[in-house]
């Protein structure tokens, strides 16, 4: 049988299923089977060490197991420190061997495992792991607070009320009733007193 026979009609996991029943006599026999095509198996290169935050390459190569033309390929890569990117690879012919580049980064520290899945129309999928020690420090930046940091800073509410024209109305309404309060408590203090203790 030609793999285009078959290929199209897989199960999940490039399973084939057969399923047979056969009746003998009175009796009925019931057989399920189970096959898996075996994945290409990714070879995936990787440098052991890496800066942090620098680009470093990491091939993946695989051999197409099929008499067939392996089409729609695709290699996602995903990490902890790694944004979730996929890179489209060009098909890859009967029994050839596939070579791809792909320029990673990452801004993990002391280690990083990139997860590579490697997905074709015919095939599914196939997932690989490369592991990467990373050299660096995260490191926290903190402003140095002084007194000459504090002098001139003022909350952007307080900056921002301070050049409004309605600041001076306010302040002039406030000290006159301020003004108002007072006097009004000197004459009840002065009748107080007057008819307290006299």
């Amino acid at each position: 049988m030609a793999t285009k026979d078959y290929i199209a009609k897989l199960a999940d996991q490039r399973t084939i299923i057969i399923d047979a029943s056969a009746i003998i006599g009175n009796e009925t026999y019931h057989v399920v089977e189970r096959f898996a095509l075996h994945s290409p198996k990714l070879e995936i290169t990787a440098p052991s060490t890496v800066k942090r935050n620098s680009v470093f390459n990491v091939t993946v190569n695989f051999r197409n197991p099929l008499k067939q033309t392996l089409t729609n390929c695709s290699v996602i890569v995903e990490g902890k420190g790694f944004t979730r990117k996929v890179y489209n690879i060009p098909d890859v012919t009967a029994s050839a061997m596939s070579k791809t580049t792909l320029m990673l980064t990452t801004s993990r520290i002391v280690s990083e495992t990139f997860v590579l899945k490697l997905y074709t129309q015919a095939l599914k999928e196939s997932v690989g792991v490369a592991h990467v020690k990373v050299r660096g420090k995260l490191v926290r930046r903190f402003r140095k607070y002084t007194r000459k940091s504090k002098k001139g800073r003022r909350p952007a509410a307080y900056a921002s009320n301070r050049s409004t024209p309605n600041v001076t109305a306010d302040i002039l309404v406030r000290i006159i009733l301020f003004k108002l309060i007072t006097q009004n408590f000197k004459l009840r203090w002065k009748y107080y007193k007057r008819y307290t203790w006299s």
